[in-house]
């Protein structure tokens, strides 16, 4: 295994990823999607989150 491809930051993040990076519910995180908070996209089936849009979401969130 090339020990390059270990030290790639990941760009993009699933959701089970964005709820404990940020320590709240799956649902939190859809519930902020469906309202427009979090900013994500399609790939194939799986919905993403570049970091920069959930750096941007727990700023808001701690905004308020």
């Amino acid at each position: 295994m090339n020990k390059g491809i270990n030290n790639i930051e990941k760009m993009a993040f699933g959701i089970i990823d964005i709820a404990g990076m940020a320590s709240v519910s799956r649902g939190m995180v859809f519930n902020q999607i469906k309202i427009g908070n979090l900013k994500t996209f399609l790939c194939g089936r799986r919905r993403l989150a570049t970091r920069q849009a959930i750096e941007e979401w727990i700023e808001k969130l701690s905004a308020n």
